[in-house]
């Protein structure tokens, strides 16, 4: 049995290798197929042969336990048997989600009216059933050829609750973190004796009123290890009985929920990253002719979480809903077009729609669907045959061809967005929870209105070693940092590099305690100055810096210059006294630009303009990208992939009206084209892309 066991982990590092050992995947398309009572074989035999049909090779499924096993020793398999006999008869790879918080209504009353759930395992219990269910469903499918991966809970992110199993492992996080009930009681202003004693209180959850913040962040933080916890513990269990298959899973509404999830820890388990992308339901920050860029900056975010390993955009919404989203929407051909071709061009090595079907009952009942209420393809599914068409004809490119890289890098905090939650208001955007990451969002829009695509990273998943060229950090608004934070960043500096620091980056440490009042402030050595107090401006203001007229709101921050010597001051604010609010830095190697006043990032990010104005000068400290931009283009989308001197460049345009855009490009190479109509696309007198009204337009040079 040892011989066995060995060999099937050999098996699973061996894939596991295949997939690391590529530079890139072929990119292919999907699509969920919701399974149901009452469907029937031929039904689900339909759907499966549209799909092959329509060169979309991945089958995303639930098996639903709540619909499989009825009672305590009868388990009824039928509708996914069926599924599997269609895929492996059309050979199609089918990604298989678990439900294990979806017990049977006659084990578990937590299901009673309910048809999915999301909460985690609240009892020990609950977890004893669900360890049977990943056996049942593992051992039933996991020798099935069209098997290509599990996932391992449909969108992770769950806000804290308190139960059984949440309250006992969170006695046992403080334990290890404080050792001593002394130290806790400490820091928390409580008299617990011990630690068994500790339980939930409405303070770790909504503080109020003069509230000290050790125990708000101390829950929040262990929530983003107990989903972690959780998930790990579910990748366990499969590894238990199958260790040769992918495991995946897709964390919803990243801009959003950012702050609930460890994504770089989920690399110890997870074979390939994921994310459910519904602009209806999570781009609640961007506007309607924005999503294409939301598509852009989320899948950012997934490769900086990832990276070595692969992502995928594991759902990307298909079709209409009338009543289940937080807005309506239904994509259009040219949205799909937008979506997949940016999707491609950012890294995803798979776009699995949901769905392929309706749905018969429910909150998402006759919503969602590629098909017509006929079940027939609707111009969403055509666009994207003739799109996976074009892919598999250009397969020699795609399937080793690598996306865009800059040497800009855009860092999100954990602490900051747990701070900001913990501090929000809701009547300013520049007091709202969400403000770094509009921020950072700002600053992306901004780049990639210059032709530029910035990274994300987590602030603590960074490679603060610089490499071969210089690299550009920004931080926006990163309120929360530690010292040994502020160390990286002084060293990165150092080395010949360049940090951009916007908002009130670096105000406290990761406890909430603040960093002004200490003296001295930790990064005034290398910033040679620090602040000397925030000001309140009004709601609405503006700034001049380097001569570029920039919105503020609410607080401007003085600057008190320490090193006159090699400071620039390149801003002032002139009410009612002038001071200086914005300082040019070289230091050792490398320079620092810094702006400790609140931009007005909602402003920006509805019109980025002022800020693409300011970086255009500042991204010169790094090596140019292939292609660029000439002149600033608001509503266009620019990706590009590379395979050694060869490169597709994906382009697309959110207004409507045409733009014709000047670009920087590798004169050497000819481009063609090979997805998009009108005339004169491409004008090679003065290098200008014609890209008309809502389109796409793909080209590969060579």
């Amino acid at each position: 049995m040892k011989k066995i066991a060995l060999s099937l982990w050999m098996i699973h590092f061996q894939l596991i290798g295949q997939i690391m050992g590529q530079t890139h995947h072929f990119p292919t398309f999907g699509a969920q197929i919701w399974i149901e009572p009452g469907q029937t074989q031929s039904q689900i035999q339909h759907w499966i042969k549209t799909l092959s049909e329509a060169k979309m090779p991945v089958v995303r499924i639930f098996i639903q336990w709540n619909y499989v096993q009825k009672d305590a020793s009868t388990w009824d398999w039928t509708l996914y048997d069926w599924l599997f006999d269609a895929t492996d008869q059309y050979n199609l790879q089918v990604v298989a989600t678990l439900t294990t918080n979806q017990y049977p209504p006659a084990l578990e009353e937590y299901m009673y009216f309910k048809t999915q759930a999301s909460s985690l395992q609240a009892t020990f219990y609950q977890l004893e059933l669900a360890q049977k269910y990943i056996s049942q469903a593992v051992n039933r499918y996991k020798n099935r050829k069209s098997l290509y991966a599990w996932m391992l809970h449909n969108e992770p992110g769950q806000l804290p609750e308190a139960h059984e199993i949440s309250i006992t492992r969170f006695q046992e996080y403080l334990k290890t973190k404080y050792t001593t009930i002394q130290q806790l009681n400490e820091k928390w202003n409580t008299a617990y004796s011990d630690f068994s004693h500790i339980q939930y209180s409405p303070f770790w959850d909504k503080p109020s009123g003069f509230s000290v913040p050790s125990p708000y962040l101390d829950w929040n933080f262990f929530w983003r290890e107990h989903l972690t916890w959780y998930m790990n513990w579910i990748a366990t269990e499969i590894r238990k009985h199958d260790t040769t298959h992918i495991l995946h899973t897709n964390p919803h509404s990243v801009f959003e929920n950012m702050r609930l999830y460890e994504l770089p820890k989920w690399r110890n388990f997870l074979d390939i990253q994921g994310a459910s992308i519904h602009p209806s339901w999570h781009f609640g920050m961007l506007k309607r002719e924005q999503y294409t860029l939301g598509i852009s900056a989320t899948c950012e975010i997934l490769r900086g979480t990832s990276e070595p390993k692969p992502f995928w955009i594991s759902e990307l919404q298909g079709g209409n809903n009338t009543y289940s989203g937080t807005k309506p929407l239904c994509p259009t051909a040219q949205d799909i077009a937008q979506w997949l071709w940016i999707g491609v061009a950012s890294g995803a090595t798979k776009i699995i729609y949901w769905c392929l079907n309706y749905r018969q009952f429910g909150t998402e009942a006759a919503e969602w669907s590629l098909l017509d209420f006929q079940s027939r393809p609707s111009e969403r599914l055509l666009k994207t045959t003739q799109i996976a068409q074009i892919i598999e004809n250009q397969k020699d490119f795609f399937e080793k061809a690598q996306p865009s890289q800059s040497d800009i890098y855009i860092l999100l905090s954990s602490e900051t967005m747990m701070i900001l939650q913990r501090k929000s208001y809701n009547d300013i955007a520049a007091r709202h929870r969400d403000a770094h990451m509009i921020a950072a969002l700002a600053y992306y829009q901004a780049l990639m209105q210059i032709g530029i695509a910035a990274h994300f990273k987590m602030v603590d998943d960074f490679n603060w070693e610089s490499g071969n060229s210089p690299k550009i950090v920004i931080l926006p608004h990163v309120v929360a940092m530690s010292l040994s934070q502020i160390e990286k960043l002084e060293k990165f500096v150092r080395n010949g590099n360049k940090l951009i620091i916007s908002g009130l980056t670096g105000i406290f440490d990761e406890n909430e305690s603040s960093w002004l009042t200490r003296s001295p402030q930790p990064m005034e050595n290398f910033l040679g100055a620090r602040l000397k107090e925030i000001r309140l401006t009004s709601e609405k203001d503006e700034v001049s810096i380097k001569n570029i007229q920039l919105p503020l709101q609410l607080w401007v921050g003085e600057i008190e210059i320490l090193d006159t010597t090699k400071i620039q001051i390149v801003g002032y604010y002139t009410k009612p006294q002038k001071y200086p609010i914005a300082i040019r830095k070289k230091y050792e190697k490398g320079e620092i630009l810094w702006i400790p006043s609140m931009l007005d990032n909602e402003k920006l990010l509805a019109d980025a303009s002022p800020l693409s104005r300011l970086l255009m000068e500042e991204v010169s400290f790094v090596r140019t990208p292939a292609f660029r931009f000439k002149n600033i283009a608001q509503g266009v989308v620019m990706r590009y992939l590379q395979k050694e001197n060869e490169f597709v460049t994906v382009f697309t345009n959110s207004c409507n009206f045409a733009q014709n855009i000047q670009i920087s490009a590798p004169k050497s190479l000819t481009p063609k084209l090979i997805y998009g109509t009108g005339k004169e696309i491409w004008q090679p007198k003065n290098q200008t892309v014609h890209i008309p009204a809502y389109e796409t337009i793909v080209m590969k040079w060579e």
